[in-house]
């Protein structure tokens, strides 16, 4: 038996089996009663819940964080309700293939950010955030800098592992924070399966690293009740602007062969 059929079973019986459960599989993590397991997960989307709609209402307030949007004259106004709204529909698309686009300081990363932590209350849900370098994903205001910032403080039921990248929260549902370079770095991701995967500053990636990172978005029979996601966000411009144009603008479904949609902050 899985782990998943494992955690279904366990589920549906007593609070000293499902902590045994936890125990064995998270060592970090020791919830002596069913309620402080559903406790702990509630307190975690309850912080996120809270964190993200303090960030659209800001949004709606002051423009993006206060500041121009790169790309507007001085002195023009931002039409914030319009980056709002683009920034709900991606985060609401059934789509398989999703790219949010647009100008520097839209809230892209945060959008991405969002999206990889929508389903943090399943056990057996698995998200990968990627950037190209270790370097682009570490830096101060990028994807691992706006995880550190929503959770903080959120208590012992969130574990990040600092040598692995990895969080694991108190359902034990995990996402992991990765970079693909070069070839050589795919030997991190051999043999793993992700229900999402979001891809900051897509045109930094060739078509190919990308196509091999969506080979690793599956999931077993088991887990159908998430869907798969293969999201992305980024500027225009740089080597992989084109084929990223080609695919999601111009080919669209015809290219992707399911669902697949754009979006421009």
């Amino acid at each position: 038996m899985d782990a998943v059929e494992d955690w279904r079973e366990l589920r549906k019986k007593s609070p000293e089996a499902i902590k045994e459960f936890l125990r064995r599989r998270y060592e970090h993590w020791n919830a002596p009663e069913k309620h402080e397991v559903k406790e702990e997960i509630g307190n975690v989307e309850d912080l996120i819940n809270a964190r993200v709609a303090k960030y659209i209402a800001i949004r709606s307030r002051t423009g993006t964080e206060g500041k121009p949007v790169s790309g507007n004259s001085p002195g023009k106004s931002v039409d914030q309700r319009r980056t709002n709204d683009k920034a709900e529909l991606f985060l609401k698309t059934e789509a398989r293939e999703a790219l949010f686009g647009g100008a520097a300081g839209g809230g892209k990363s945060y959008c991405l950010t969002m999206a990889a932590l929508q389903y943090v209350d399943v056990p057996y849900y698995n998200a990968l955030l990627v950037r190209r370098t270790y370097g682009h994903l570490s830096q101060p205001g990028a994807l691992m800098d706006i995880m550190r910032q929503w959770l903080e403080g959120s208590g012992r039921g969130v574990h990040w592992d600092r040598v692995e990248n990895l969080i694991t929260f108190p359902s034990g549902a995990q996402l992991k924070f990765g970079y693909l370079r070069n070839e050589a770095d795919k030997d991190q991701y051999q043999g793993a399966n992700f229900h999402f995967i979001g891809v900051d500053e897509l045109t930094q990636f060739d078509e190919d690293q990308y196509l091999w990172l969506m080979s690793r978005n599956r999931a077993p029979i088991s887990e159908s009740d998430i869907p798969l996601r293969m999201w992305s966000a980024s500027n225009p411009g740089r080597r992989g602007h084109y084929w990223v144009k080609q695919r999601f603008l111009i080919e669209g479904e015809l290219k992707a062969g399911h669902s697949c949609a754009h979006f421009a902050g």
